[in-house]
This record gives structure tokens, sequence and C-alpha cells, in this order.
């Protein structure tokens, strides 16, 4: 792989790090949100589609920490 090409790839990888990161912080609003909710709530649609919202940003971020180590691994 030529240098231009891996300056491209750094450059994506850093925009992905950032939505990371973003999507980091939404979580963790959203884990305190539900975490905050009271006792009465925890058995609701809310709460129910809270818990959905932190698996799938859960799931996000996985997947963007997998597409950053294939895109640094193909860098190599």
């Amino acid at each position: 792989m030529n240098n231009k090409r891996r300056k491209q790839i750094n450059e994506v990888i850093g925009q992905l790090e950032v939505s990371r990161d973003q999507i980091a912080d939404i979580l963790s609003d959203e884990e305190m949100a539900f975490d905050n909710m009271p006792e009465s709530l925890l058995e609701s649609e809310r709460a129910e589609a809270s818990q959905n919202a932190i698996d799938l940003l859960d799931e996000a971020i996985n997947n963007l920490d997998e597409a950053i180590n294939n895109l640094e691994e193909a860098q190599e």
C-alpha cells in the first residue's frame, strides 16, 4: 500500500474514532438515564426501549472498534 492510501485510511480511522467517542458519550448518557429511572418504570416500555438502545449503542461501538482494527491491519 502506498503512502497516499495509508494517509486516507488514517483520516478514516480518525473519523471513526470521533464517531465512536460520540456514541460512547450518548451511551453513557442513556445508561445514566436508565440507572436513574424510578423503580416503578423499570418494567415499562420506556425502560425496555432504553435498554434496547443501550445494547445497540454498545454493539455500534464494538463494530466501530472492529472496523478501526481492520483498517489498521490493512495499513501494514
